[in-house]
C-alpha cells in the first residue's frame, strides 16, 4: 500500500507540472480554459485522494480486521465498453438480496471503510434535513458529467464501476482524459507494458477495496463488479480470485469504437483535451485492438464455468434469457432477474457514426474484426438460439 502511495504521489505531481509546459502536448493545448481547470480542478481532487488516502491509513489502524474478509465467487462484468455491460449490471444489483455492488458516492466519495462510516452518519443528518446536501451534490455531478448524462446518468446512489477505486492510486485508465500524455494511464486499460510487481500491486490494492467493502456490507451477498475498461485485466484478477466469474459483453467493433468516442466527447471537452480528437482516435482503437485479442485469446484458455461471453445484438432481443444462460453455463445462479427500471429519467439519446470519427472500415477488418469473430465462435459465446426461453408465438 506504501509503495502505491509514493507512486500515486509522484504520478499526479508529474501530470500537473507537465500539464503546464506549452507546446510539449499537442493533445493538451494550454488554453485559458484548460488552465482554469488545472489551478481550481486539479487541487479539489488532489485534496479528496489526500483526504482518502487519511481514510486508508485510518483503516489499517482501526478496521484492520478487513484483510481477514474472504472474496468467494465474486461475478466480473466486463468486455467492451459500450457493449451492454451497463444494463447487465444494473440488471444484476436489482437483486441486492444476492448481490452487493458499489455505488456512485462509495466508488467516488467514500472506497475506505472510515469515510463511509463518517459520511453514511452525514447521511442521515441530511435526510432527516431534507436531503439538501444530497440534492447538492447531484446537481454538481450533473453540471461536471454534463453531455455525458445522456450517455451514462450518474447520481450519488446509482450503481456505477468500481474502477474509480483506482483514483488514489493513480490507475484509473479515464483520467487518461485529462493527462493525454501520460503513457502510464493509457496503459491502465490493458496493462500490457506494466511490468509484473506493478501489475500486482494494482490489483492487491484493488482487491484490499473489496475486502474494504464486503466488511462495511457483509458477506453474506457475492460482490458483484462492473468494469467495462477491465477486459485487459481478467488473467491477473482471475489470479487474485481464483473463484471469480466473468460475464464479458462485446459487440462489433465499428459500433462499439464509434459509440465509445462519442461518450468520450464530453469528458474531452470537460478537461480541455484533444480537440481534435485525433489523440483519443488512436488510442482507444489501440486499447479495442488489444481487448478484443486479449479475449480471443482468453476463450483458448479459461473455461466455460468461468467466462461467459454475451454479444450485444443478443442482449437486446432476449436479455434474461441471455443472462440466465449465462447463470447456468458458470454453475453460477444468477437469482431473480428482471429487466432494470429507471423512474422519472429520461431515454438516453445516444447518436453516434464510424464515419463521424473517420474510422477506417480496412483497419478495423485487419487489426479487429478477425479477434471478434473469434470471440462469436468460442465456446464461451452464450446463445439464446441454444435454449427454448419458454416464451409463446
Amino acid at each position: 500500500m506504501a509503495a502505491v502511495f509514493f507512486r500515486s504521489l509522484t504520478l499526479h505531481l508529474s501530470w500537473f507540472i507537465r500539464s503546464f509546459w506549452p507546446g510539449k502536448h499537442p493533445a493538451a493545448p494550454l488554453s485559458g480554459y484548460r488552465i482554469c481547470i488545472l489551478l481550481l480542478g486539479m487541487p479539489l481532487f488532489a485534496c479528496l485522494q489526500c483526504l482518502h488516502w487519511l481514510g486508508f491509513l485510518a483503516d489499517e489502524i482501526f478496521f484492520r480486521a478487513y484483510r481477514k474478509v474472504p472474496v468467494h465467487a465474486p461475478i466480473f462484468i466486463t468486455g467492451i465498453p459500450r457493449s451492454g455491460t451497463t444494463y447487465v449490471h444494473r440488471t444484476l444489483a436489482a437483486d441486492n438480496a444476492h448481490f452487493c455492488t458499489v455505488s456512485t458516492w462509495e466508488a467516488l466519495l467514500a472506497p475506505t471503510i472510515t469515510e463511509r462510516k463518517i459520511l453514511t452518519g452525514l447521511r442521515s443528518i441530511d435526510r432527516f434535513c431534507g436531503s439538501p446536501l444530497k440534492r447538492l451534490v447531484d446537481h454538481l455531478i450533473a453540471q461536471a458529467t454534463g453531455d455525458l448524462a445522456n450517455i451514462h446518468a450518474v447520481t450519488l446512489n446509482d450503481v456505477e464501476e468500481d474502477y474509480l477505486w483506482l483514483l488514489p492510486a493513480g490507475g484509473c485508465f479515464i483520467l487518461s482524459l485529462a493527462f493525454p500524455f501520460s503513457k502510464w494511464l493509457s496503459n491502465m486499460s490493458t496493462l500490457q507494458d506494466l511490468p509484473d510487481a506493478k501489475k500486482k500491486q494494482l490489483v492487491d490494492f484493488y482487491a484490499r477495496c473489496v475486502q474494504k467493502h464486503l466488511y462495511f456490507h457483509g458477506t453474506k451477498r457475492r460482490f458483484l463488479s462492473k468494469n467495462a475498461a477491465f477486459a485487459g485485466w481478467i488473467d491477473p484478477l482471475q489470479k487474485r480470485f481464483p473463484e471469480a466469474c466473468f460475464l464479458a459483453c462485446v459487440r462489433h467493433p465499428t459500433q462499439a469504437l464509434s459509440s465509445q468516442l462519442s461518450s468520450l466527447r464530453p469528458a474531452r471537452e470537460l478537461f480541455a483535451t484533444d480537440p481534435e480528437g485525433s489523440h483519443i482516435k488512436k488510442l482507444i482503437t489501440d486499447v479495442f485492438t488489444q481487448n478484443y485479442t486479449t479475449l480471443a485469446s482468453l476463450t483458448e484458455t479459461m473455461p466455460t464455468t468461468h467466462l461467459a461471453i454475451m454479444d450485444q445484438s443478443d442482449l437486446r432481443t432476449h436479455d434474461i434469457v441471455m443472462l440466465r444462460l449465462a447463470g447456468q453455463r458458470l454453475a453460477s445462479p444468477l437469482g431473480e432477474l428482471k429487466s432494470p427500471s429507471v423512474p422519472n429519467k429520461p431515454t438516453p439519446i445516444h447518436q453516434h457514426s464510424a464515419a463521424d470519427y473517420g474510422l477506417k472500415n480496412k483497419q478495423i477488418e485487419v487489426c479487429l474484426l478477425p479477434a471478434y469473430q473469434a470471440i462469436l465462435r468460442s465456446d464461451q459465446r452464450i446463445q439464446p438460439e441454444t435454449q427454448d426461453d419458454g416464451t409463446e408465438d
